[in-house]
Formats: C-alpha cells, sequence, structure tokens
C-alpha cells in the first residue's frame, strides 16, 4: 500500500503545479479532489470493488462545519471534487457487478 499512496500523491503534486497559475486555486482543489478516486481505482482496484465510501461522512461533516464557521475554501472544493467522484465511481461499479 504504500508505494500506492506515495504515487498517487506524486500525481497529484504534478496536477496542483501544473494547473496553480493557469486557473483559480479553488477550481485547482477541485479537479485534484476530483482526480483521486479514479487513480485509486486504477492503482488498486481491489479497495473500489468491496467498500461504500464512508469516509464522505468525515467531509460532509466538515463540510457543514466548515459553512458555519468559515472553514478553508480550498479544503471544501477538494472534498466537493473527491465525493462526486468517488460516488459516481462505487455506484457504476457496483452496477457494473450487477450485471
Amino acid at each position: 500500500m504504500g508505494y500506492q499512496y506515495q504515487l498517487t500523491k506524486v500525481i497529484l503534486v504534478i496536477i496542483f503545479w501544473s494547473l496553480n497559475e493557469v486557473i483559480p486555486i479553488a477550481w485547482v482543489f477541485l479537479i485534484c479532489g476530483a482526480s483521486l478516486p479514479p487513480l485509486d481505482l486504477i492503482i488498486s482496484k481491489d479497495k473500489y470493488l468491496a467498500q461504500f465510501p464512508w469516509e464522505l461522512y468525515l467531509f460532509y461533516g466538515y463540510a457543514f462545519y466548515g459553512i458555519l464557521f468559515q472553514a478553508e475554501q480550498h479544503l471544501i472544493f477538494l472534498g466537493i471534487g473527491y465525493s462526486l467522484s468517488r460516488l459516481v465511481l462505487y455506484f457504476q461499479l457496483k452496477q457494473s457487478l450487477n450485471t
């Protein structure tokens, strides 16, 4: 699992540095968050075939806290991108396994 985690982070750093000067930083975080689940799916497929994305509840809790108490906008954009991409991938895989 160690090299898979590091590989994902290296790819995200490349995405971040290549888009940082081109588009606003909030959108860079949204793109980075949305690219995490597909990268994890490509690198370690078995993790996505078995589990529901329970970690999204942590993001929703943080986003609710952030809306109430002015949390970092970048982290909320990162979480939005991650959660949308993660849920779409989960339900697509679940549907393809059922057919």
